[in-house]
């Protein structure tokens, strides 16, 4: 007897098996049962992901940092709801989604902005699946996904002779500029958590630097005084006497970065006085970031041998695989510095081995 035929296919309506003694049978039988689905007063309609959407968000988005909060709005307004909002959430395939990372891939968009698409939405659908809206989530198929991008040229280490220069020139810029670049080429720490230091969180008897406020920023003029960004951000980090030597403290207190004021820095002023200090110092703008600064404080711990689990603690990361894979890289013009003369003193080690032997 020939082997019954079973298919199985996802439809809005839920799960449809087709079975028969035939694929032509089988597939006949499935669409009379779906159009019995489809019939079925049990049946309901497929709310818009849009209503779904703004559901998910009024009661789970309340737990998001302000800045974050902004962030996805924004990229939802942007990429997301335009082509998902009037659609059925049930209705949302594996190959739409795809269309849409392909889209931005042609974009030229960067990987980082794609991957956006399922930071946003698959909470969402995991919402739906657990109301029983949808009967699976397209983002679980791992497998069809695939995000390309344009790479991102982040996190890359100064070089040796350049962070040179920029810490010669630290004593020449005005008091403001030179305080925002001691802090970014000393301490490694991210933007929004230099933006929150104040000179009273400095430990000078035990050489420490308590961090345990950051700025954030919800829109680029308003900044938001609040805890670091995450558990593993509030923590001491150990000072150095060329970076307490290059502060110059002087009994102040209150943000080390501020306005005229006192207020911490808004993100513009931030990102406008790093410009202007860097092409001060001979830099053209765009050359370097504030996080190519805490990348390259990374890579001279690593390299002045601090083990990889102490600097991803001084990073605030939680665990040694973001710092190892995003941060601390061993730069090429140090990585392979002595390699050829440490190679040329094992050979001859090796070789006097030999004579050795062979004489005695």
């Amino acid at each position: 007897m020939a082997k019954r035929q079973r298919f199985h296919v996802d439809v809005p309506e839920g799960d449809l098996w087709l079975t028969g003694n035939t694929v032509s049978e089988a597939f006949l039988n499935g669409f009379q049962r779906y159009q019995q689905m489809k019939e079925s007063p049990a049946a309901k309609p497929s709310p818009l992901f849009r209503d779904v959407f703004a559901e998910y968000q009024e009661t789970f988005w309340k737990k998001l940092r302000a800045s974050t909060r902004t962030n996805y709005q924004h990229q939802a307004n942007k990429r997301i709801l335009p082509v998902f909002g009037h659609i059925p959430i049930a209705q949302i395939t594996v190959a739409d989604i795809q269309t849409l990372y392909n889209r931005m891939e042609a974009e030229g968009l960067k990987r980082s902005t794609i991957d956006m698409v399922k930071k946003i939405m698959n909470p969402v659908m995991e919402y739906a699946l657990e109301l029983g809206i949808i009967h699976k989530n397209p983002f679980q198929a791992k497998k069809l996904l695939t995000v390309g991008g344009r790479k991102e040229n982040s996190h890359k280490p100064i070089s040796p002779e350049d962070m040179q220069i920029i810490r010669k020139a630290l004593p020449d810029l005005p008091e403001q500029e030179r305080l925002l670049i001691t802090l970014l080429a000393y301490t490694g720490e991210r933007s929004g958590e230099v933006c929150g230091f104040k000179w009273e969180d400095i430990d000078y008897a035990n050489r420490q630097l308590k961090i345990q406020r950051g700025v954030s920023w919800v829109t680029r003029n308003q900044p938001t005084v609040g805890l670091p960004k995450t558990e593993n951000s509030l923590r001491s980090i150990p000072l150095t006497r060329t970076f307490l030597d290059a502060l110059q403290p002087d009994g102040q207190s209150g943000f080390i970065l501020h306005r005229p004021d006192g207020s911490p820095l808004s993100y513009t002023m931030f990102t406008k006085m790093l410009k202007r200090a860097l092409k001060r110092i001979g830099f053209e703008e765009g050359r370097y970031t504030a996080h190519d600064f805490r990348a390259t404080c990374a890579t001279e711990w690593l390299e002045a041998g601090i083990p990889l689990k102490t600097i991803s603690a001084m990073l605030g990361h939680r665990d040694t695989r973001t710092t190892e894979r995003y941060y601390a890289r061993l730069r090429p013009e140090v990585a392979f510095e002595g390699v050829a003369d440490q190679i040329d003193a094992h050979l001859r080690q090796q070789q006097q081995q030999i004579d050795t032997s062979i004489a005695s």
